[in-house]
């Protein structure tokens, strides 16, 4: 690859993040883990030197691993706590758009929790 190339390549940070999410969760499955926050995978990336200056957080996550099978975002009911699962069967479900809504307004506002904490420190 020359140079000019490098300097004017579109860079996806979508794309960067969803490479360094699926190392990261390629190595946990390999492990037998079965879930991990979503908290615990923000501060893997949020010290990558190629995500600098990347606002990281569920919501990057969650458009990275968008449609990726195997792994699903999931917000637990009981605690508000965004996890994401690994090997799930039930990854990819097919629901109706009722429940659609309830999952994004639940991603949303773990999300803003997050930020607001984020911002607290």
């Amino acid at each position: 690859m020359r140079w000019n190339e490098i300097v004017t390549e579109d860079l996806n940070v979508v794309q960067i993040a969803k490479n360094y999410i699926l190392d990261i969760l390629s190595t946990l499955k390999a492990q037998g883990v079965k879930s991990v926050t979503v908290d615990q995978v923000v501060q893997q990336l949020s010290v990558n030197p190629d995500l600098a200056g990347t606002q990281v957080d569920a919501e990057l996550i969650n458009q990275a691993l968008n449609g990726v099978d195997g792994f699903s975002v999931e917000v637990d009911p009981e605690t508000n706590q965004m996890s994401i699962m690994i090997d799930n069967p039930t990854a990819g479900r097919q629901v109706d758009k009722k429940q659609a809504e309830k999952d994004d307004k639940a991603i949303k506002s773990a999300a803003l929790r997050s930020i607001a904490q984020k911002d607290r420190e």
